[in-house]
């Protein structure tokens, strides 16, 4: 890779385990709906919510601390890398739903 891109397949693993935990964690029907929004840890989106609980926090923080690791303490900001990590599973998600 070039310039300031770094390939590394640890990353490349934890971000794979994030998005399907992310995946799976999204409500499919208006029960699991209900269910995820009557509880303390939920994100919203395109209509749904995905349940943040330990199945996707988990991967979520081994991405984030391996996304660190690689920028070093100058680069990185693992709030970013959090909310770029959660942008990123939602676009998946989201362009994956050809049914809407």
């Amino acid at each position: 890779m070039s310039g300031n891109q770094k390939s590394d397949s640890e990353l490349r693993q934890a971000a794979a385990e994030f998005i399907e935990a992310f995946r799976n964690a999204v409500a499919k029907s208006d029960e699991e709906f209900a269910q995820i929004v009557s509880g303390a840890h939920f994100a919203a989106f395109d209509g749904t919510v995905v349940d943040l609980n330990a199945s996707v926090t988990a991967p979520l923080s081994k991405l984030v601390s391996r996304a660190a690791k690689l920028l070093g303490p100058k680069a990185a900001h693992e709030r970013d890398i959090e909310k770029k990590a959660y942008t990123s599973a939602q676009a998946t998600y989201s362009t994956s739903l050809t049914w809407l």
